[in-house]
């Protein structure tokens, strides 16, 4: 499986030569992506992340996009926004059996 790596917030996907400090801390300079977010120079493990383009922090590990599992997220969000299910909607459900609205019927 492919794992991209881009920021959760406004997607920029960092290049090989982008460059993190460990600040506050040690002042190294290195890829964060090429340790998960370890420092080699004190080896402190960061939780957040900032971006270089959007310049918000998020959590480091949501920068990790696996593109299996985010195309089946897209397919999931894709089945729940078609309407299913009789018309004048009394139930609505999911080609894969999930409820996914019950109203009143109307008369």
């Amino acid at each position: 499986m492919a794992t991209r790596i881009y920021c959760p917030l406004c997607t920029w996907e960092p290049g090989p030569d982008d460059q993190w400090v460990c600040a506050p801390g040690c002042l190294t300079m290195w890829n964060t992506f090429e340790t998960h977010a370890r420092c080699p120079g004190c080896a402190k493990q960061w939780r957040f992340t900032a971006c270089h383009a959007c310049r918000m922090m998020s959590p480091h590990e949501e920068w990790y996009h696996d593109e299996a599992l985010d195309e089946a997220d897209a397919d999931v969000e894709r089945e729940m926004e078609e309407p299913v299910g009789a018309p004048g909607g009394s139930t609505m459900w999911s080609r894969t059996g999930a409820l996914l609205a019950r109203s009143p019927a109307t008369g």
